[in-house]
């Protein structure tokens, strides 16, 4: 039997294996162990594919050329690939290794280990630890493993996978994929049009340049976007999610937050969600869609516009750079074309199709209606409290004390001694103990004096009211039309400049009407009024009133009881009312109404042309000319010595001029 044998081949495959086992002979010593170099750890391999092994130490390992194998085991080894499909083992320990040239594997297992896969298509593999991944050029698998990872692809289109924990993945140039898994990842494309995937944590996935597609998966995700082509997608229940962009934006669905980033004046849109669009410093146009938008405005905005804001659901947060109050807001904000505009910190806010008295503090979450309230203590001395802009307490203790609360709702308290409390809120409360001192309210809105406080001073020129409380007050109004009330108690109240209203209460009760033209009204009780230069109208009520009208053309009323009227300068009517009145009409032509027949009717001589108007028998008094009759009772009229010009009424009157040019009119 013959065999055809191939000597050519057979002396070929002869000599590539002497050649192998040289090289092999080469990098083992007499034990048939690696060649030791200068350094009992150091381990160098061949040209060919050299497999490797380190021990317990720290190694440092160089396969040079080929596929070597290499296997660090326990320390901190260093292995350097060198050219060759390499495949490195770290073991245990913060191993350090260099693929080099070629498609090389590297595992590091435990320790934190750094992993540089160099030139060729190369697959990283962290292992446990806090591994740092560096993929180099080439396609490149990067796998991080547990423990926070930092993993870069490098150039070419890589993939990365962070694994558990916090992992940093940066896939460099190239079109990569990233994929986070769980934990808070950072996942950074870089150039190229990449593919991120947080997956499970609170990722922050930043495309980088090109056409990203950004997949945040479950948690707060934050997407980073910079071209208008970018996709960005998250499903419905995986978290609250925010999109910070540098170019126009609209979120997408299952997406909440959008914050507009950069100086650029570009614009912002949510959806149907209840979505927080924050613009940059540049002039933004947003509009919040569907649901209850909240738009967030920081320092350095430029003037934006919202479209579709709605009072009963939106809001505007700015207090971030708001110290003042919601009402201090208002003051700033204007309407224009039927749109509000808001000033605040240099920029504006254009609220297209609201009008500003539909908002109130309930668009403005952190915004404080009022501010912060503070307590202010005096002690047994002579104070002068004063509150801040919030609903304030004061406490003035023993002494004379000056309590001024400021803005907003304060409580005052005294205490003992003749207290002056400042008063310019509606809300401001005074609180006084009886016995306490001759108190002293000073008011610039409509006040009403609080128990055991004796004395209210209205102050500027605004119409505002004062009114006492049941004890005997002091009232002064300001240069405004004051409305005072005595109320109970025997009141002294001043009306000063301004058409004033005053009234006195059920006591004796002096009013002094002051400048302009004032009504005075005694009330119960014996009344002191007096007028001034306007034209006056005092009511004296029930009780014996006296009353003095002043300069103007005043009109007097007695009202009920034995009141005693005096007209004083000017054209006066003068109506004692019912029982005995004594009428003194002064200087001008003054009118006098009679109705009880022991009214009496006082005039000097040369004080006017006078008139008394009489529903009763009537004689006219010295220097009175006019007599006119009233009602439809058969009444007697007779003159005096005057000139006499008298007027009968509807019934059967006898008139007698009396001596005198007189003139006689039956009616």
């Amino acid at each position: 039997m013959f065999w055809n044998f191939n000597f050519g081949s057979f002396f070929s495959s002869f000599n590539s294996y002497v050649r192998n086992l040289i090289e092999t002979i080469k990098a083992r010593n007499d034990d048939g162990q690696p060649e030791q170099a200068a350094s009992p750890n150091e381990i160098n391999g061949s040209r060919g594919n050299d497999k490797l092994n380190g021990d317990e130490a720290d190694n440092q390992m160089s396969g040079g050329a080929g596929h070597d194998r290499m296997y660090g085991r326990d320390g901190e080894d260093n292995m350097d690939g060198g050219s060759g499909n390499d495949r490195m083992y770290g073991g245990n320990g913060a191993d350090t290794m260099a693929g080099g040239s070629g498609h090389d594997k590297m595992y590091g297992d435990a320790g934190d280990d750094k992993l540089d896969g160099g030139a060729g298509n190369d697959h990283l593999s962290g292992g446990d630890g806090k591994d740092t991944l560096i993929g180099g050029t080439g396609h490149d698998k990067l796998y991080g493993g547990d423990g926070a990872d930092t993993l870069n692809g490098g150039s070419g289109n890589d993939k990365l996978y962070g694994g558990d924990d916090n992992d940093i993945l940066q896939g460099g140039a190239g079109n990569d994929r990233l994929t986070g898994d769980a934990g808070n990842d950072t996942l950074e494309g870089g150039s190229g049009n990449d593919n991120l995937s947080g997956g499970r944590g609170d990722d922050m996935l930043d495309g980088g340049e090109g056409r990203d597609r950004m997949y945040g998966g479950a948690g707060d995700d934050t997407f980073i976007v910079d071209n208008v082509r970018d996709r960005v997608s998250e499903r419905k229940g995986e978290g609250t999610d925010t999109v910070e962009s540098s170019v126009d934006w609209s979120l997408q669905n299952n997406i909440e937050n959008l914050t507009l980033t950069g100086n650029a004046d570009i614009d912002g849109k949510g959806t149907s969600q209840d979505n927080v669009l924050t613009g940059n410093t540049g002039d933004n146009v947003l509009t919040g869609g569907r649901g209850n938008d909240t738009f967030v405005f920081n320092s350095g905005f430029g003037d934006d516009t919202v479209t579709d804001f709605a009072v009963a659901d939106d809001k505007i947060d700015v207090s971030g750079i708001w110290q003042g109050t919601f009402g201090e807001l208002m003051d700033a904000a204007t309407e224009s074309g039927g749109s509000t505009v808001i000033s605040v910190d240099g920029g504006t806010i254009t609220l297209n199709g609201v009008a500003k008295a539909d908002l109130s503090i309930a668009n403005f979450p952190g915004i404080p209606e009022k501010p912060a309230a503070v307590e202010v203590n005096g002690d047994d001395g002579d104070n002068t409290l004063v509150g801040g802009e919030g609903d304030d307490t004061l406490n003035g203790g023993a002494g004379d004390d000056r309590l001024d609360g400021g803005e907003g709702a304060d409580q005052m308290n005294g205490g003992t001694g003749d207290d002056t409390y400042i008063v310019d809120d509606a809300g401001d409360s005074v609180t006084e103990l009886a016995g306490e001192g001759d108190d002293t309210v000073q008011a610039s809105v409509s006040a009403t004096l609080d128990a055991n406080v004796e004395n209210l001073v209205l102050s500027g020129d605004a119409d505002i009211d004062g009114a006492g409380n049941a004890g005997s007050n002091e009232i002064t109004g300001n240069t405004g039309a004051n409305v005072l009330t005595g109320n109970g108690g025997g009141d002294v109240i001043f009306g000063g400049a301004g058409d004033d209203t005053l009234t006195g209460g059920d006591q004796f009760d002096m009013l002094y009407g002051g400048a302009d033209a004032d009504t005075l009204n005694g009330g119960a009780g014996g009344d002191h009024l007096q007028g001034d230069s306007g034209n006056d109208i005092l009511n004296g009520g029930a009780g014996n009133d006296w009353m003095l009208g002043g300069k103007g053309n005043d009109t007097l009323n007695g009202g009920a009881n034995r009141d005693t009227l005096q007209g004083n300068a000017g054209d006066d009517i003068l109506d004692g009312g019912a029982d005995n009145d004594t009428m003194i009409g002064g200087a001008g032509n003054d009118t006098y109404v009679v109705d009880v027949a022991q009214d009496k009717v006082i005039e000097s001589a040369e004080d006017g042309i006078d008139t008394v108007q009489s529903s009763l028998d009537w004689t006219l008094g010295d220097n009175v000319e006019n007599l006119e009759l009233t009602g439809a009772g058969d009444l007697t009229g007779i003159g005096n010595g005057e000139n006499n010009t008298i007027s009968g009424n509807d019934g059967a009157n006898k008139l007698d001029g009396g001596t005198g040019n007189d003139t006689l009119t039956g009616g």
